[in-house]
């Protein structure tokens, strides 16, 4: 994790790690033959979450529950489009990376009316993109990742 975090980030960190790492443990053996996808794709997505998530120390109690409850739940629907689909790879890409948008969503909620528009717009149209990527693998398509990691890449920027 990221020198200088406070106690409380680093204990956040420490639960967003676990609850991830389970998670990918879970599907992961439910899922042998994808397993090596399926926790690439959770060690990715804890990566990016650790780097969001640098300043949840300063978020309250009630708004990291919300969050964490809905991460929970995430995780449970993704377990599920997991068991049921044969593109695990592309499920975990889009569900993942849905995971981290939340996640900036999160962070821009923390900024409240000090967040710069521009994240607002780029927040939505990372969701969007990965919305149409999530139709298209849900319509047995093979999409294409590019425009994602476009999105991707321009809201993790932006934050920098």
């Amino acid at each position: 994790m990221s020198d200088g975090l406070d106690g409380r980030a680093r204990l956040r960190l420490e639960e967003l790690r676990q609850r991830l790492d389970g998670a990918a443990e879970q599907i992961a053996v439910a899922r042998p033959d994808a397993a090596e996808d399926i926790r690439a794709g959770f060690g990715e997505l804890r990566h990016r979450l650790e780097r969001v998530h640098e300043f949840c120390d300063e978020v309250d109690e009630h708004t990291w529950a919300a969050y964490t409850t809905g991460l929970d739940r995430s995780l449970a629907e993704l377990a599920t489009a997991v068991a049921d689909g044969p593109a695990v790879d592309d499920v975990v890409y889009a569900r993942t990376g849905r995971l981290e948008v939340d996640g900036w969503v999160l962070r821009l909620d923390l900024a409240g009316r000090d967040a710069p528009v521009e994240g607002r717009e780029l927040v939505a149209g990372a969701a969007r993109e990965l919305d149409d990527y999530q139709a298209a693998v849900g319509a047995g398509e093979a999409p294409s990742r590019a425009g994602v990691e476009r999105a991707l890449n321009e809201l993790r920027g932006a934050a920098e």
